[in-house]
């Protein structure tokens, strides 16, 4: 259980470091590619779409770090219930 546990914590903060980098990295290549200018006009485009992707990765990322919580609590009832039937 504290394996489990451990992969789905380490699952949620991979997720959410990996898209914090993501997205700046995102807006300063929409920067380079269409110019500081363009970007200000297209933004708002570009950003309905990624945000998508976004909303859906930080998504993945709480459902990981629910079920690492969830997996915790299960593991402490376990023990618990487990120490208190042992013969």
């Amino acid at each position: 259980m504290q394996a489990v546990q451990g992969a789905q914590t380490g699952a949620s903060t991979l997720i959410t470091s990996a898209y914090s980098t993501l997205t700046s990295a995102t807006l300063s290549s929409w920067s380079m590619v269409y110019g500081p200018l363009a970007i200000g006009n297209m933004i708002e485009a570009l950003w309905g779409t990624s945000g998508n992707n976004y909303m859906s990765a930080i998504g993945t990322a709480f459902n990981h770090g629910s079920m690492a919580a969830a997996t915790g609590v299960v593991d402490t009832t376990q023990v618990a219930t487990d120490s208190v039937t042992e013969v």
